[in-house]
């Protein structure tokens, strides 16, 4: 966690070299819980897994789903957002 925290700072002092100013930064921790479809359907939004073959992508969604259905049908996601304001003067 700790570690995270010190790239966030590292990349909100990336503005400082091209003249920005009052920089501050903030973490936010969420956690999401999707059922499988919902999880599939939230990987089909991502530009990677737009791009696999269509009948690829659809085997690998029904495996994914699959997975999720034989571990207790749902996935949680633990995200952080990492949150960088500066100042140009």
């Amino acid at each position: 966690m700790r570690q995270r925290q010190e790239l966030a700072v590292q990349r909100a002092k990336i503005a400082e070299k091209y003249g920005f100013m009052d920089i501050k930064y903030a973490m936010f921790h969420r956690t999401r819980t999707f059922l499988a479809n919902e999880y599939s359907t939230l990987l089909g939004t991502y530009s990677d897994h737009i791009a696999i073959e269509e009948g690829i992508r659809k085997e690998f969604f029904s495996k994914i789903e699959d997975a999720i259905n034989n571990h207790g049908g749902s996935i949680t996601v633990y995200d952080t957002i990492d949150l960088q304001l500066a100042r140009k003067p």
